[in-house]
């Protein structure tokens, strides 16, 4: 079993998204599991800061290198930029990476 899981939430300017995302792990996850949800915006934005780490265990991480990386179109680098640096936070055994747009539906 499971006891820890860090989940890696690359985003950009996705703050409803995000708190859907980490209230839906929170509703259907397992008594005994811990987990860490690390955030990733990658962009300047951080207005949304403070509420999505009210939310839970979760780690705020600013990805300002992805602006550039955006400016000159591809989405793709920022994206696993932001994960790269999320990587860095992770101090669990398993790690779950989903965008912002994902849902857990229910415990199964």
């Amino acid at each position: 079993m499971i006891e820890s899981l860090s989940v890696i939430i690359p985003t950009f300017k996705s703050e409803k998204l995000a708190e859907i995302l980490i209230k839906s792990f929170e509703k259907f996850k397992p008594k005994d599991l811990k987990i860490q949800y690390i955030v990733v915006e990658n962009s300047e934005e951080d207005s949304y800061r403070d509420s999505i780490l009210s939310l839970a265990n979760v780690v705020w991480i600013q990805n300002r290198e992805a602006t550039n990386i955006f400016q000159v179109g591809n989405g793709s680098d920022a994206n696993a930029s932001g994960v790269e640096k999320a990587l860095a936070a992770v101090s669990t055994e398993y790690v779950f990476i989903c965008h912002c747009d994902t849902c857990v539906t229910s415990t199964t």
